[in-house]
């Protein structure tokens, strides 16, 4: 009997050009920008069923760790200190899209 793929295994596989055109038929809209972690990440949120925020973004507008930081910190979002990139990236963008 084989083992069902966990969300995070099934991304693993996949390259860039394969996340995007999953997404893609998914209906999941993202940053043209998002690079291949971000985009793991956002398909195992997809996989997972987890909600996605349909934000419409240009590729000018990838932000990098160092930045989303910064302006979560304005915002005054509090950033657990063992936060891991992607789930930094993930609060980024949800703070953004709930300030809409």
């Amino acid at each position: 009997m084989a083992k069902k793929k966990t969300a995070a295994a099934a991304a693993e596989e996949l390259d860039t050009t394969q996340l995007r055109n999953a997404l893609d038929a998914a209906g999941v809209t993202f940053p043209r920008g998002y690079r291949l972690q971000a985009l793991r990440a956002l398909y195992r949120e997809h996989i997972e069923g987890k909600p996605s925020p349909a934000v419409d973004i240009n590729a000018d507008d990838y932000i990098n760790e160092t930045e989303a930081r910064a302006v979560l910190e304005k915002l005054g979002v509090q950033i657990p200190a063992d936060i891991t990139k992607d789930e930094l990236l993930r609060l980024y963008r949800d703070n953004l899209t709930s300030e809409e």
